[in-house]
């Protein structure tokens, strides 16, 4: 019998990780709630390791390459690095963008005339791919009517400012800081397609068994906090801004954007989940450049 105990407790420890969770990000009002989770004390850093990046790609790379065990990804991202082979699992719905990815110009757009012959600056395999493909339908386009300029998303407001391109497709918190300039114009944002962007987060499936209550641990962190940011919202705000750093009326803009992953988002979405899975698969075809 104790031997039986014995190769119990070791198959239920070998099925366990005693190192933490790498959990990684880029910087997105989004994902703050998790920081916000760690500044509170909420996620255990024994448990939970955030690893802050600067882009979605790289993010990617990290977890494909196995250097992160989970990430916050756009749900369409997901399907891509799926499709590329690495197998992964939903485990949460962080938030859903309302108005947070934009298309901001150095001119006024008030129709297809003046899109025409544009360059539009954008991150190769982003969402800003997705972004074009509205806009384009929106004002009735074709692709060969505009010019592609891609910059890496820690490069592309510089770009945009510095004359490299006509119209940027961006997100927050560059949206907010490039409007109060005066001279750069809203002409589309994510608003017009709702339940598109869809950030989650995701594991590994292969660190899905080692991992299991550290996630769990992460699910009920990410409820207390967005329990924190309704009970006192400034206070919240307060702690997101310290990685984001946005004047006050632009973090309030930030989150005005955004439907962040509550309870009640993640059951409205589990109950369509076949169709948003299905549009985020023919999503990250698009990035690929296969045609739909």
């Amino acid at each position: 019998m104790r031997y039986l105990l014995l190769i119990a407790f070791l198959l239920l420890n070998a099925c366990t990780s005693e190192q933490p969770l790498r959990l990684g990000t880029n910087v997105w009002p989004g994902y703050e709630p998790l920081y916000v989770a760690r500044e509170r004390g909420l996620l255990d850093p024994a448990e939970v390791r955030l690893v802050e990046l600067s882009s979605a790609s790289q993010v990617i790379r990290a977890l494909q390459n196995g250097e992160l065990d989970a990430a916050a990804l756009t749900l369409d991202e997901a399907a891509r690095v799926a499709a590329q082979g690495t197998d992964i699992a939903v485990a949460l719905v962080l938030d859903i963008s309302h108005g947070a990815d934009a298309v901001v110009s150095h001119t006024p757009v008030n129709g297809a005339t003046d899109l025409r012959g544009k360059r539009i600056i954008l991150e190769a395999g982003s969402v800003g791919e997705l972004m074009l493909e509205a806009l384009l339908r929106e004002f009735r386009l074709p692709p060969k009517d505009i010019r592609r300029v891609y910059r890496t998303v820690n490069d592309h407001a510089r770009a945009f400012l510095a004359g490299e391109g006509d119209v940027l497709i961006t997100f927050e918190p560059h949206v907010s800081r490039l409007l109060r300039r005066g001279d750069v114009y809203k002409i589309f944002d994510s608003r017009q397609i709702p339940d598109s962007i869809i950030d989650v987060l995701v594991i590994r499936q292969d660190r899905l068994a080692a991992h299991r209550e550290k996630l769990e641990h992460v699910t009920q962190a990410w409820f207390d906090t967005l329990a924190f940011y309704q009970t006192d919202p400034e206070h919240a705000l307060k702690l997101a801004n310290r990685r984001l750093r946005a004047n006050p009326e632009d973090l309030k803009a930030m989150y005005a954007g955004l439907l962040l992953g509550t309870r009640n988002v993640q059951q409205r979405l589990a109950a369509r989940w076949p169709l948003t899975l299905k549009t985020a698969g023919e999503l990250a075809r698009l990035k690929e450049g296969v045609p739909l």
